[in-house]
């Protein structure tokens, strides 16, 4: 007997990255996509109906957007692990999908395989994040607060001082 495949919904408002990826999960027999959502609002439609193990949510969509949509998926009883998966490599993006719980946050330029591994793992509540955008993260984790200046007008410009 083999265990249960991972049932996935996936949320993009690009037709075809939504319908590739549901093709190429649904071509590794332990994944099952068990829904497709073009925005935010659907997928918290189709994730009440459908009890996806895991929902791969793109972070800027039209309506409800992927922060707004993990935040309200990981508020329910039962919440499913949620993968952000966008273009979007901006350090206050992926702050602000962990502060919503998202359990991984990866770039769209990943290799078919790394995504179907890190969709595998966030299932095991492995948590997964781009390997740059961890970099870049640790890096500025390791700076300390004593990188930060004590004063945040010292960050400013004097004609940046001067206007404000």
């Amino acid at each position: 007997m083999t265990d249960a495949p991972i049932r996935v919904l996936l949320a993009d408002d690009h037709r075809l990255m939504r319908e590739g990826t549901a093709a190429l999960f649904n071509a590794d027999d332990r994944l099952e996509v068990v829904g497709l959502a073009s925005d935010g609002g659907e997928a918290l439609e189709l994730a009440k109906r459908r009890d996806p193990d895991v929902v791969v949510l793109d972070l800027n969509m039209p309506g409800v957007g992927g922060l707004e949509a993990c935040a309200a998926l990981r508020a329910g009883d039962s919440p499913p692990e949620v993968l952000m998966l966008t273009v979007s490599d901006d350090e206050p993006d992926l702050y602000a999908a962990l502060r919503v719980g998202a359990s991984g946050y990866l770039l769209k330029d990943m290799s078919p395989s790394e995504l179907i591994e890190a969709v595998l793992a966030v299932a095991r509540g492995e948590p997964r994040i781009a390997p740059e955008m961890a970099s870049r993260m640790l890096a500025e984790l390791g700076r300390g607060p004593e990188a930060a200046p004590r004063d945040p007008l010292e960050a400013l410009s004097d004609r940046e001082r001067e206007v404000l």
